[in-house]
């Protein structure tokens, strides 16, 4: 099927009349004054991401249009209060992590804890970071390597580490309560 017939304006075969025109147009403009007035019913949309600080709110958190932003500080997920770290713009995660050797065992040492990380030059948004970066830290070794991994809390709950790519005990690998008891703030787990 061609497109003959379906120009606007002057040319007499046009398909689209004037009236046809003018309804979409309007039913268009009307769907999006609908639009707009049902989401302002239901949602602050005075706030900027300025206004709450760049805030983590957790997913399913129900905002209705009298939350405030102070009201939002206290619900985010990470509290910035919380912040230990304030990386530069140009920092990287995924870097690699040189282990300590002690006894012949591959020793790292990782701590949990928040930190302003930039997801853009100019913007940062509060983040659980692992050594202070997002991602974490690469950790490198050979099949039949013996390891050891500190992993120190500084978040402001209680945490585990679920190990990805790695065959452990139940018990050296979460989740928290179920498998794996949980890193208490400022407490160290060893795996």
């Amino acid at each position: 099927m061609g497109h003959e017939g379906m120009m606007v304006g002057d040319n007499p075969a046009s398909a689209v009349t004037g009236p046809q025109l003018l309804a979409v147009t309007l039913l268009t403009l009307l769907a999006l004054a609908g639009a707009v007035l049902w989401s302002a019913s239901r949602y602050n949309l005075t706030l900027s991401a300025r206004d709450v600080g760049g805030l983590v709110m957790p997913p399913g958190m129900i905002m209705t249009r009298e939350t405030n932003a102070d009201t939002m500080r206290d619900m985010a997920a990470v509290s910035l209060h919380d912040v230990l770290h304030q990386p530069d713009a140009s920092a990287r995660g995924d870097q690699l992590l040189p282990p300590r050797i002690e006894d012949g065992v591959k020793v790292f040492d990782i701590e949990t804890s928040i930190a302003y990380w930039h997801i853009l030059p100019d913007v940062k948004v509060a983040a659980y970071t692992y050594n202070g970066q997002v991602p974490g830290p690469r950790l490198r070794v050979t099949e039949g390597d013996r390891i050891r991994i500190n992993v120190t809390n500084r978040l402001p709950g209680s945490t585990a580490v679920h190990w990805h790519g790695l065959i452990l005990p139940n018990a050296m690998d979460g989740p928290a309560k179920i498998t794996q008891e949980p890193i208490k703030p400022g407490e160290t787990f060893t795996f």
